[in-house]
């Protein structure tokens, strides 16, 4: 049985959305990253890094999202959720651009969460925002470049590496950075998505529970 160790409101929804995707079932364990259970078993012994999202499944234990998604979609290949590594150009695609939305995109965007909210102010360095922001806007426009006549990043269907660009983009829109209009519109319509919905009420209601 596959278990996820994740927390609303972070990369672990990638991970839950994937298998939402895929229909696969799942245990969702709840980590509370304010009461610090991400350095403590069970997660630090999933991941020893001390992060959410982990997964478990029976002897394989995986942390980083992507890589989390890229094995999923290998381990259900019907999903169509990472291409078959017979379709070379399709899977070198897919490559590419997963590894831009976690490399490059990503980067910018959590530079700036970080040196606008999350680390003491003692530790902000303000000058690297303006370059972080400059840095975002030069991913938004090759993504919108590639996505002007396109449904989706890569092929004609649905594949990992929307959920993860997707993501960072709508975090990068709760920032009030500028994505433009058709990175609006497709952030928008990836998060429409139904199984993007059951992930995030999924992980709400196992922190509820949890009280």
């Amino acid at each position: 049985m596959i278990t996820v160790y994740g927390c609303p409101q972070t990369r672990s929804t990638r991970v839950v959305w994937a298998l939402e995707e895929i229909g696969a079932p799942y245990d969702y364990v709840y980590v509370d990253l304010a009461k610090g259970e991400q350095k403590k078993s069970p997660l630090i012994d999933v991941n020893p890094y001390g992060a959410v999202p982990a997964l478990k499944d029976d002897d394989v234990a995986l942390w980083e999202s992507a890589a989390i998604v890229a094995y999923l979609g290998d381990k259900f290949p019907h999903s169509g959720i990472t291409p078959p590594a017979d379709r070379l150009a399709l899977r070198g695609a897919y490559l590419q651009w997963a590894f831009f939305a976690a490399v490059e995109v990503e980067r910018h965007v959590a530079t700036i969460a970080n040196h606008t909210l999350f680390l003491p102010e003692a530790k902000r360095a303000p000058g690297v925002v303006p370059l972080a922001k400059e840095g975002f806007e030069r991913c938004a426009a090759t993504l919108a470049q590639h996505l002007a006549n396109r449904k989706f990043l890569v092929g004609e269907h649905f594949t990992g590496v929307d959920i993860l660009t997707s993501s960072i983009l709508n975090w990068a829109r709760s920032m009030k950075l500028t994505t433009g209009p058709r990175l609006d519109a497709y952030a928008k319509e990836m998060a429409s998505r139904p199984a993007f919905q059951r992930a995030r009420d999924k992980e709400q209601k196992a922190k509820e529970a949890r009280g």
